[in-house]
C-alpha cells in the first residue's frame, strides 16, 4: 500500500511523466527558443547551453509540452519571467507546462489550435493525505513553498492550477477527495477528464493578461486535430464579493 501511495503522489500530484521520457527537443534560432517534449531535470541548463552556443539573445519561448517535472517547470518559468520572454504555445501545453511556463510569459501567444490543460498543483485536494501515506510530507511542503513563491513572482493566482478540482463534478471521480489509481487509469483511457481549462475572460481573473491571438481567435476544441478527443472540462470562474475565486 505504501508503494501504491508513493506512485499516486508522484504521478497524480506531481504531474510527472512515467516512464522517463526522451529528452525534449531544444533549438535556438535567432531570438526564438523552440522547446518540444516533456519537462525533465536539467532542461534549463540545456536551454542556457543552447543559447550560449548560438550567442543568441532570445525573446520568444516556443513550447509544445505535455508537462513533466514540477521543479524544473518552476525553474524554467522563473527564468522566462526574469528574462521577460514571450511564450508561444504550438500544439499543446499541459500540466506543468500550463502551470509554470505558459503563465510566466511576458506575452502569451495562442494560436487557434493551441491547447492548454491544467490538472493539479500543490493546493489540490487530497494531496496532504497522499503525501502522508507516501512519507513525502517534506517534499510536499517544499513544493507548496516553491509554487507559492513562483506565482507571487509572476503575479498570477496559484488557484489557476487546481480550481477545477474543487468542483463537485471533478471530485465525483475521486474517493473522498483523494486521487486513486483507478481515477488515474480512467484518465488515461479517456473515461474521466484528464484536466480542465478556462476561456480567455476567466484566465484574466487569475491574472493572465497580455494574451495575443495571431489567428484572431482561440478554440482548440474546434481546430486541433491532434487533441480533438482529449477529455478536458471547461470550467467557468466566479469571483465573490471578497475576491475569492471558484469554478463552476
Amino acid at each position: 500500500m505504501k508503494y501504491m501511495a508513493i506512485v499516486v503522489f508522484f504521478i497524480l500530484a506531481g504531474c510527472a511523466s512515467v516512464p522517463a521520457p526522451q529528452l525534449a527537443f531544444i533549438e535556438v534560432d535567432g531570438s526564438t527558443i523552440t522547446y518540444k517534449g516533456d519537462i525533465q531535470s536539467g532542461d534549463l541548463i540545456r536551454i542556457k547551453s543552447a543559447i550560449n552556443n548560438e550567442s543568441a539573445n532570445p525573446k520568444l519561448f516556443r513550447v509544445s509540452s505535455g508537462g513533466g517535472s514540477i521543479e524544473e517547470g518552476i525553474k524554467i518559468g522563473r527564468w522566462i519571467k526574469n528574462n521577460k520572454l514571450n511564450v508561444e504555445v504550438v500544439g499543446g501545453c499541459l500540466s506543468s507546462c500550463a502551470n509554470y511556463i505558459f503563465t510566466a510569459g511576458n506575452k502569451k501567444i495562442l494560436h487557434k489550435d493551441s491547447v492548454l490543460v491544467w490538472h493539479g498543483g500543490a493546493q489540490q485536494p487530497g494531496l496532504k493525505q497522499q503525501a502522508e501515506q507516501a512519507g513525502a510530507v517534506d517534499k510536499w511542503h517544499q513544493w507548496q513553498k516553491a509554487e507559492a513563491d513562483f506565482f507571487s513572482l509572476i503575479n498570477v493566482n496559484s488557484f489557476i492550477s487546481v480550481c477545477g478540482q474543487y468542483t463537485k463534478e471533478y471530485q465525483s471521480h475521486y474517493n473522498d477527495g483523494e486521487a486513486t489509481v483507478l481515477a488515474y487509469v480512467k484518465s488515461i483511457i479517456g473515461t474521466m477528464p484528464v484536466g480542465f481549462d478556462y476561456n480567455l475572460e476567466d484566465l484574466k481573473l487569475f491574472g493572465i493578461d497580455n494574451v495575443a491571438l495571431p489567428d484572431g481567435e482561440w478554440g482548440w476544441r474546434q481546430y486541433s486535430n491532434n487533441h480533438a478527443n482529449l477529455n478536458v472540462t471547461r470550467y467557468r470562474v466566479q469571483k465573490s464579493d471578497n475576491g475569492q475565486l471558484s469554478c463552476v
